[in-house]
């Protein structure tokens, strides 16, 4: 399979340059291993802790294992042997140069506890399933920003996408293999998500039943985009609400969904608090939730919400693939008045609402006002939308079309 230069790899080989230690996170199967072993040259050693032979050896004995495998060298599946966060830090301390060490791991850095000692000494990104932008082979390196000019230069290098081109986008999902001509998609999810709980989520709950678990995934996917409910999910998936929390707990340390969390202050009343879920690739939701074609998941119950999915995650993979670290939230009340989306970036508020309409209204965006109560600034705010063009409905909200992303 041809390889998809990575948006991410300027930020990676930026942080390289200034850290002894690059850590990359992600899903399993978003393409870190082969983003890493493309980068690496013939002078970089690689191993992987797949191989049960080496875990094991970087388990009893790190000290030899990093004498055994001298910087520079890759390690994949790092995870799986903590003991060597230890000695990875004493080698940091001693000097070790930049760009040394190259890790990869199928774990968020929240659920790696043993990396908590090496803070300030690793340089952490979180690679995504391939974005809209690497699948077209779009080039630009521009920013996401809330600017007029920034994305009609933008959508000058995109190809317009219909509302049935998008949907086929959605249930295909972005991760690399099963983005392959050659790959039958149903074939590759029912591996992907055999091999996720069969190996990744078992390694993170020892002894769970499988198909429980699978009932759980498909409890989930069939909420994304919502509010969380956890009874609501545990019931669907026949168990108690606590084992739900800690299951789904796996899930995002594993880089399958992931929380926008609600946006909060004292004087914006009868606020939701509860976080929205989301998972990280829409053609796993669709899988899940055993929509069979692109046309029926267009016209079906999940269809606003896949929708939705699909555009926070590509706003996501723009911002992680620069390396850059925006808070995410969305804003709700009790009376139903909701924005979907707000980025704080630099003390400031950008609010986003989307829309599967190709004319948006200033209707949609008349909850923006009530976020000027809150404590930050509130500046430009779009509509995220199928509109055939970039637009503005004032002077304060662009259009975008989802095409543009």
């Amino acid at each position: 399979m041809i390889y998809l230069r990575r948006d991410i790899e300027k930020a990676f080989l930026q942080a390289s340059r200034e850290y002894a230690v690059v850590l990359v996170t992600g899903a399993p199967h978003v393409g870190k291993t082969t983003m890493l072993k493309a980068l690496a040259g013939a002078d970089r050693s690689y191993v992987t802790f797949d191989d049960l032979f080496e875990r094991d050896l970087a388990q009893r004995d790190p000290a030899g294992f990093l004498q055994r495998y001298r910087p520079p060298v890759l390690i994949d599946e790092v995870q799986y042997a903590p003991q060597l966060f230890a000695y990875i830090k004493q080698a940091v301390d001693k000097g070790a140069t930049p760009g040394s060490f190259w890790l990869a791991a199928s774990q968020t850095l929240s659920s790696i506890d043993a990396l908590k000692s090496m803070a300030g000494r690793v340089a952490v990104l979180r690679m995504s399933s391939l974005s809209q932008r690497e699948i077209d082979g779009h080039d630009d390196d521009a920013d996401f920003c809330l600017t007029l000019d920034a994305w009609q230069r933008r959508a000058q290098n995109r190809q317009p996408k219909t509302l049935s081109a998008i949907f086929s986008c959605i249930w295909r999902g972005a991760l690399p293999h099963a983005l392959n001509p050659t790959t039958d998609r149903d074939d590759f999810y029912s591996t992907y998500v055999s091999d996720l709980i069969t190996r990744c989520v078992t390694a993170l709950l020892p002894g769970i039943d499988p198909c429980r678990f699978l009932r759980f995934m498909i409890a989930a996917a069939s909420r994304t985009a919502q509010t969380l409910n956890l009874k609501a999910m545990a019931r669907v998936a026949e168990m108690d609400e606590e084992t739900a929390k800690v299951w789904l707990k796996a899930l995002k340390a594993l880089g399958i969904v992931f929380f926008v969390d609600a946006l909060r202050h004292p004087l914006l009343k009868r606020t939701v608090k509860k976080p929205k879920l989301y998972f990280e690739d829409t053609g796993l939701v669709a899988y899940l939730t055993r929509y069979p074609t692109p046309e029926i998941l267009e016209v079906g119950a999940l269809n606003c919400a896949v929708y939705e999915n699909f555009v926070v995650t590509e706003i996501m993979k723009n911002i992680r693939n620069r390396g850059l670290n925006f808070e995410f939230y969305y804003w709700r009340d009790f009376d139903g008045k909701t924005v979907d989306l707000i980025l704080e970036v630099d003390g400031q508020l950008f609010p986003i609402v989307i829309r599967k309409t190709d004319k948006p209204k200033l209707f949609d965006v008349r909850h923006f006002s009530v976020l000027k109560k809150a404590p930050l600034s509130v500046g430009s705010g779009a509509v995220i939308c199928m509109s055939p063009t970039v637009g503005a409905l004032n002077t304060e909200t662009l259009v975008i079309p989802t095409w543009a992303l």
